[in-house]
């Protein structure tokens, strides 16, 4: 069965001109493409929060984990004047790889306390054993007026539960509490393993674990391009 392209004209927030959003499947989150700048929804959702919430981005100082070549991540390397990015590379020893920081976020990170003014991980968390210890070192090294700014699935159908999917032995083994699944991953073809399934009581647990204030904001924007499942920004601020 051929499958119908589904189009939407609009606003990018990223490139900041009118653009067209079109997806050849019904899963939008990661197939509704801008055709400027390639961005899919939840990189737009970002950079809408991001915009909105500091407008002087530009001269401040961000961290971003993970990220793709393109769309906001491709803006932030042109125009941040103190961008750093950041993705983990297991089994390496190097501090950097192609211009590229090689940080184990479960671990102490190599920078400063109160670094960042911004800090960014679209759909990091739910792939991380540790996702306390991963928030609190975000909290430690964000400065005391950041924030810092989140993706990741919440699971609608999860009202109450957060589940986690694997865990660690403690001989660093992985050991499988559901079904593998695994989601894309930019550096490596294997993919991601998910380790959690966050359920809508998510910001509470954030909460319970750093002394971040967390902010949850549900898009349905289909102006900016930003439809479909899990659209979800998380905005996490210091309760100073």
């Amino acid at each position: 069965m051929k499958l119908s392209e589904f189009k939407l004209m609009g606003f990018c927030p990223i490139c900041e001109q009118g653009s067209v959003f079109t997806s050849l499947s019904n899963w939008y989150r990661d197939d509704l493409i801008c055709n400027r700048c390639l961005s899919i929804p939840r990189e737009r959702a970002v950079a809408k929060v991001l915009k909105d919430l500091r407008p002087n981005w530009r001269e401040l100082k961000i961290h971003e984990a993970g990220g793709v070549d393109r769309g906001f991540h491709s803006q932030l390397m042109r125009e941040c004047h103190d961008f750093i990015r950041s993705h983990f590379y297991p089994g390496s020893q190097e501090n950097s790889i192609n211009g590229i920081y090689n940080i184990d976020l479960e671990r102490q990170l190599a920078f400063s306390d109160r670094e960042f003014d911004v800090i960014l991980a679209l759909d990091i968390l739910e792939h991380v054993f540790e996702p306390k210890l991963v928030l609190n070192e975000m909290r430690r090294t964000l400065k005391a007026d950041g924030v810092a700014i989140l993706t990741f699935p919440i699971q609608k159908q999860l009202v109450q539960a957060t589940t986690q999917r694997a865990e660690r032995d403690e001989q660093g083994n992985i050991v499988y509490l559901q079904s593998p699944e695994f989601h894309g991953n930019p550096i490596d073809d294997r993919g991601s393993l998910v380790t959690y399934d966050y359920g809508y009581e998510i910001h509470q647990l954030i909460h319970e674990w750093t002394d971040f204030e967390v902010q949850v904001i549900r898009f349905c924007d289909s102006n900016s391009g930003i439809v479909g499942e899990f659209t979800e920004v998380i905005v996490l601020r210091p309760n100073t």
